[in-house]
């Protein structure tokens, strides 16, 4: 029998153990139907992967492939959960959902908790970086000390074998305080090190993964220190909220991928506040915070109505598709943190601004105590 007659009286089974590269003579028939039953499920779960995304119109990235399979095979039961009670009223399931849905309540406490405690072990690096310090200012100024003596007594002229036997004590004495000087300094290295990297390890944990501002989590402790601040000082404090105009159409009509993009690029646009010692983050899905400390009202709205006319005047183009976006453009809400007097009170009176921006037509920024908006609406 030839060849290719050996290979037509194989099982389907050995052909794929064949195609496989782990054909062998001693393979049992079994472990070839395990084989292709586990590669049969892959095939079916990724198709089941592929069917969750093109359906709901998803990127395909890291961040997706996990949620999805998360929900596919119950790894997390919560955010399937979730996803059936969405699909079964009707609602879309995109970035920004997903984002919000993965929020779980003990997850933020114990993320907080661990940049609590980077905060601790920071302030005990810097501790004790100070101590170090001291310690080798005093190390140093004890073995000139002892230095100075002993030219005092070779100089007085005490008995030579007293000298000679208290100059051997100082040195070793002095080789003891080289010795500690030397290993406080490397300790101090190491503490640098280490609080470099500790600060490294907050930063990425207080960073939004997708357009570099501050996280919500970040932008709620500096709004907490910011009002500590202004009560302790007396002086102004304001927060924004402000939220990018149609942006459900934008991602409708280019894709969630697009939709990123152009958050990126209104990020980097709120984010040149930062130049007027504003804070700015990224609170929500398509939100954004901005404090505004030392402003008052007034000067908070003046400074956020320039960053939306620089939002409206550019115009956007779809990379992938040279099709413009369109007249992208932000509406803002102002509230006087300091008047609200908390974080949950500020973020409501925002709020209630931003919508009253929304309702007059959006692409404008009002405060919660004007009815007029700031500037002039751009044209359509």
């Amino acid at each position: 029998m030839g060849k290719h007659d050996h290979r037509r009286a194989e099982s389907p089974f050995q052909r794929l153990w064949h195609r496989l590269g782990l054909a062998g003579d001693n393979a049992a028939a079994g472990d070839l139907a395990e084989t292709a039953k586990a590669l049969a499920g892959r095939r079916a779960l990724l198709a089941r992967l592929a069917a969750l995304l093109v359906e709901h119109d998803l990127p395909i990235s890291p961040f997706t492939l996990v949620m999805a399979h998360d929900c596919v095979t119950g790894a997390n039961p919560r955010l399937a959960e979730l996803l059936v009670q969405r699909i079964a009223a009707g609602l879309p399931m995109d970035l920004a959902w997903l984002e919000q849905a993965l929020r779980h309540p003990a997850q933020d406490m114990a993320a907080e908790q661990l940049v609590t405690l980077l905060c601790h072990v920071r302030e005990s690096l810097t501790a004790f970086d100070r101590s170090t310090h001291d310690a080798m200012q005093a190390s140093d100024d004890f073995s000139d000390s002892l230095q100075g003596h002993l030219a005092d007594m070779a100089q007085a002229g005490a008995d030579e074998a007293l000298v000679r036997k208290l100059a051997d004590a100082a040195r070793a004495m002095l080789v003891q305080a080289s010795q500690l000087h030397a290993e406080l300094a490397a300790s101090r290295k190491r503490s640098a090190e280490l609080q470099s990297t500790l600060e490294q390890v907050q930063r990425v944990a207080d960073e939004d993964h997708l357009t570099g501002l501050a996280n919500r989590r970040a932008f709620e402790r500096q709004f907490h220190q910011a009002l500590d601040l202004a009560r302790r000082t007396a002086a102004p404090l304001c927060l924004a909220v402000v939220d990018i105009d149609h942006f459900k159409h934008i991602n409708d009509r280019h894709g969630h991928a697009a939709g990123d993009r152009v958050l990126k690029v209104i990020a980097e646009t709120i984010a040149t506040l930062r130049d007027c010692e504003c804070f700015v983050g990224r609170i929500g899905g398509e939100e954004f915070g901005v404090l505004f400390p030392g402003h008052n009202p007034g000067q908070a709205l003046a400074l956020l109505d320039g960053a939306r006319a620089r939002v409206a005047e550019r115009r956007m183009i779809n990379r992938s598709t040279d099709v413009p976006f369109g007249l992208v453009t932000i509406s803002g809400g102002i509230a006087d943190a300091v008047a609200c007097g908390d974080l949950e009170s500020a973020l409501s009176a925002a709020d209630g601004a931003l919508y009253a921006a929304k309702n007059a037509g959006r692409n404008r920024v009002m405060l919660t105590d004007r009815a007029q908006p700031a500037g002039q609406r751009a044209r359509p």
